[in-house]
């Protein structure tokens, strides 16, 4: 009877000691499993991430060939290249503007001396109406047209003078703006380049410090895992050791 006994309490010892193995060895799977999974998450984002900071580091050295490239700017639209066939370009337009306007002021003093003369004429001509008013009398219809032709020829050309005038102007404050653009632009470009490379600089080191920061809470995510079925595993070994030397002693 007590032989009978023994065996029922080993063979129910050994069902239960088997069941704990079996619990355990299933929640250090599902831990395992756990932190597979969390493991392929981790290099998934860090994959990510790295493609990031390629495509990041490839656009700052796109940059940098820019800037080696066109040291005064990259971004500014009224950006004047100081390359040789920018400057002989803008020489050869300058050259251009000089000459037309040699030939307007070349025109306008033909004009000018037309004008003058037409003017002489006139006043010689209205002095001699006036010491031969008399004699002059039949023929003042004739004279009264020709007052006003050249009145009409005197007023065109006063237009023509005006109208140069304004185009002279307009001239040289293009060629002004031209010098002024060109005199400030190296400061201008240079503080745009400046700022642009600063921001660029700025956005690679905050991409990497998110990298870093990931990285990081993954990592101790991981390490909080495994410290946590460490812990967990000396107490269930615990107690089964402890089961079985009740078991050993009933036995003896």
């Amino acid at each position: 009877m007590a032989t009978a006994t023994n065996h029922l309490s080993s063979s129910s010892s050994s069902t239960y000691t088997s069941s704990k193995f079996s619990n355990l060895s299933d929640l250090l799977q599902k831990y395992y499993t756990i932190i597979e999974s969390l493991k392929q998450n981790h290099e998934s984002e860090v994959q990510v991430l790295n493609k990031r900071i390629k495509s990041l580091e490839f656009e700052n050295q796109h940059l940098r060939s820019l800037q080696e490239q066109h040291p005064h700017s990259i971004f500014d639209i009224n950006y004047v290249s100081f390359e040789a066939s920018t400057i002989s370009q803008l020489q050869s337009e300058l050259e251009q503007a000089r000459k037309q306007i040699n030939t307007l002021q070349n025109s306008l003093d033909q004009q000018y001396s037309e004008c003058e003369e037409v003017r002489t004429k006139y006043n010689l001509q209205r002095l001699m109406n006036e010491n031969h008013f008399d004699q002059q009398n039949p023929n003042s219809d004739s004279d009264s047209n020709k007052v006003k032709e050249l009145e009409l020829k005197l007023k065109h050309i006063t237009d023509q003078i005006n109208q140069f005038d304004q185009c002279n102007y307009e001239s040289e404050e293009q060629i002004r703006l031209l010098k002024q653009l060109i005199s400030n632009n190296e400061q201008d470009q240079t503080k745009t380049i400046a700022q642009s490379l600063t921001v660029k600089q700025s956005d690679l080191v905050q991409q990497t410090n998110i990298v870093e920061n990931l990285l990081n809470k993954q990592h101790d995510k991981i390490l909080h895992k495994i410290e946590e079925l460490l812990n967990q595993n000396p107490q269930q070994n615990s107690q089964t050791t402890t089961k079985n030397k009740k078991i050993k002693k009933k036995r003896l």
